[in-house]
């Protein structure tokens, strides 16, 4: 209960900040109920009504002071916060740009820490390419928490470093739902992230990204437990640093790849569903369910992966520069326990760039997989991709792969 309050394991409640009625309930030990309350929180501050202007007001506060946003429209206001600010919507506060006004809350000249955005609207706003509706890039510590951010030209959220994003409905944005860039430190949980990249087809080809979250040259960044469906792609790791994890989520419905991870050293990607992804109608080559592109030390594991134009692939490709930590290529990839349904496409690795090493001396290797194919005898049909062959299972375990797999038909 994220907005009402935390309890914890001893039993103490420690009621949230975001308006309303909340029933609580503690539970003993094998399910036996307690107690149960309800809780009633009132937030406290300045209160802003709509017409009113925001900045004007902010700028006339000391920081850490809390606003909470009169239920209404708010119509094309910026707001540039100082550290320690809390905006909290009431039930049925928007904050619309109209598609005039650039950003809802931006950090583009000032670097303000520890900033609550909560119980918010934010729609229609037009940020410039490679920007967002909240660009909170040069912030640090960030709470975005229960906001619905929608319908906003190209990005619907630029996180700073520390940022934490959670339970939001984030939606329908032009290019991206989701857009970090060097923010380190970034977790994004329990969200719903739907039908972003809407305007792909008029994206720049120099900058291509659309997808329901994407991030770039960042350090320990957490996706977990988000309901991610109907994106362009639904989650793009690119060019990142050390410590990605990518855990639990559902990843559905993506018209290119479920989970690509590009350029990526030392990313873990575990206990996700990940279905139906890759149908655009194009060449399959970048529309896997899980995808790894010119990547060292990923691992996959634990995952369910069904139904998508491929299945799990990696793929050794040229034109990537040496980066920070070393050579961008498939190295230490350790794809183990994931279950994989597939009636189209191929699992395996490819290699594009004429170094047969991916296949002989990189410890690139499958173990322990279940495999069920819709389609096709089990012993006739290629479904796998080895040293640039298309090959059988009885192939795929001959040269070394999931010899302790399981092949189902």
């Amino acid at each position: 209960m994220a907005a009402g309050g935390t309890i914890t394991d001893s039993g103490r409640f420690t009621a949230g900040t975001q308006p309303g009625v909340y029933q609580v309930t503690a539970t003993l030990m094998q399910g036996r109920v307690a107690s149960t309350a309800i809780v009633s929180i009132s937030a406290t501050g300045v209160e802003i009504l709509p017409g009113q202007n925001i900045q004007s007001i902010v700028d006339a506060s000391p920081q850490g002071t809390v606003f909470i946003l009169k239920s209404g429209v708010h119509r094309r206001q910026t707001v540039r916060p100082k550290s320690g600010m809390s905006f909290i919507g009431e039930t049925g506060t928007v904050m619309d740009g109209e598609n005039v006004a650039a950003h809802a809350f931006e950090t583009l000249a000032s670097n303000p820490s520890n900033v609550t955005i909560r119980g918010l609207v934010i729609t229609r706003y037009a940020p410039p390419s490679q920007f967002g509706a909240i660009q909170g890039d040069n912030g640090t510590n960030w709470l975005v928490e229960d906001n619905e951010i929608s319908f906003n030209a190209n990005h619907g959220l630029r996180p700073g470093p520390g940022m934490h994003i959670v339970n939001n409905f984030i939606h329908h944005n032009g290019v991206v739902g989701i857009n970090g860039f060097r923010a380190d430190n970034v977790i994004i949980e329990d969200n719903e992230v739907a039908d972003n990249g809407t305007a792909i087809k008029d994206e720049n080809p120099a900058t291509a990204e659309a997808a329901g979250i994407k991030f770039l040259k960042q350090n320990n960044l957490v996706i977990r437990n988000n309901d991610i469906h109907d994106n362009a792609r639904g989650i793009w790791i690119d060019t990142a640093y050390l410590n990605t994890q990518v855990v639990g989520n559902r990843v559905v419905d993506s018209r290119r790849s479920g989970i690509y991870i590009e350029a990526t050293y030392g990313a873990v990607v575990t206990s996700n569903t990940v279905e139906r992804n890759g149908f655009d109608g194009q060449p399959t080559g970048n529309r896997a369910g899980i995808q790894v592109v010119a990547s060292p030390n990923v691992e996959i594991s634990g995952n369910t992966v069904a139904n998508n134009a491929l299945g799990i692939t990696a793929t050794q490709s040229s034109g990537y520069p040496v980066g920070p930590y070393g050579p961008l290529v498939v190295d230490h990839l350790f794809v183990h326990d994931n279950t994989v349904v597939m009636a189209t496409g191929w699992i395996g690795v490819e290699d594009l760039t004429g170094d047969a090493t991916v296949f002989t001396t990189r410890n690139n290797h499958f173990e322990r997989n279940s495999y069920q194919f819709t389609v096709g005898s089990l012993a006739g049909s290629a479904w796998f991709r080895w040293a640039g062959q298309t090959i059988t299972a009885g192939q795929w375990q001959a040269a070394g792969q999931d010899r302790a797999g399981k092949f189902l038909r």
